[in-house]
């Protein structure tokens, strides 16, 4: 019994101090860095040191070269390439017979086309008088006016589906209030830090200029004030310049992103145990309530 007794502890130990790793990598942040300039835009995605994307390429070495082709292979794939020449010649032949016959037109055929020529039209006189009946009372029977009241049917379908919309809106009702303030913690726990920022405007009229200044600055502090109220920003360098007597757009930002991953698994499984402990108030509500329906 000893024996078992510390095997367990052992066990214990072992998963105890796996799961304390677990929680310590997980502190460490992921950071994604963006640069975007008129070269184009370059990412990364680095942990702990190391690089997860973009993983590059590697480039398949063929293990045969064409100076490597012995003559005798080279001799093999002409008589090969040959071969399928004749092949071709020989279905084009086939082909060719195949049309001719299908251009000649069949004896019973051409006679028959030849009588359908020679026949008369019928007169309104030789038409049958059932048929003279059935349009007759095509034309006696009044057409039906279409009326602009939708159907039953359709009216029904449209109640449906608001019926259903409206279901599933009381089943999300009581998620949304607690989702929705940890969906707003998780999106502030994202970092995003303004490295550097170079924005250089201009134009050719002095006043013009001034003015397109203007509204650049006023632009990225709007963006800069916008990403502040949903994530936590930190401006490092942020610079915008203006050229006078010259049309000038150009610029280049350098971007990181970081998160922890054990605070964004933490608010997620926070999300998971208050959406199950109020799909557990609900059942428990409802079966309350058909068992007072049952009694009453």
């Amino acid at each position: 019994m000893a024996v078992v007794g510390l095997i367990f502890r052992m066990i214990g130990w072992v998963l105890l101090s796996l799961i304390l790793l677990i929680i310590i990598l997980l502190h460490f942040s992921a950071v994604v860095r963006v640069h975007i300039a008129a070269d184009g835009l370059r990412w990364n995605v680095k942990y702990m040191g190391f690089t997860l994307a973009p993983r590059k390429k590697r480039e398949k070495k063929s293990k045969k070269t064409d100076s490597e082709d012995s003559p005798s292979e080279v001799y093999d794939e002409i008589d090969e390439e040959i071969a399928a020449l004749d092949l071709e010649d020989d279905d084009l032949e086939k082909d060719i017979e195949a049309l001719d016959t299908d251009k000649k037109p069949e004896p019973e055929k051409a006679e028959t086309a030849e009588a359908d020529k020679h026949e008369p039209e019928k007169t309104a006189s030789e038409e049958k008088p059932e048929d003279k009946k059935k349009l007759k009372d095509k034309k006696d029977k009044p057409e039906k006016k279409k009326s602009g009241k939708p159907d039953s049917k359709q009216e029904g379908g449209l109640r449906g589906k608001i019926n259903g919309l409206k279901k599933k809106y009381e089943f999300i009702k009581p998620y949304i209030p607690f989702t929705w303030k940890m969906f707003k913690r998780l999106l502030k726990i994202i970092r995003i830090r303004i490295d550097d920022v170079r924005l250089t405007v201009g134009r050719e009229d002095a006043h013009e200029a001034a003015i397109f200044y203007g509204q650049t600055q006023a632009a990225v502090s709007n963006l800069l004030t916008m990403l502040g109220g949903m994530f936590t920003v930190k401006v490092k360098k942020c610079d915008i310049n203006c050229r006078f007597a010259e049309n000038h757009f150009d610029g280049s930002a350098d971007v990181s992103v970081r998160l922890r991953p054990s605070t964004a698994v933490w608010i997620v499984l926070l999300i998971a145990f208050n959406a199950a402990g109020i799909f557990i108030k609900q059942k428990l509500a409802a079966r309350k309530a058909e068992k007072a329906a049952a009694r009453a």
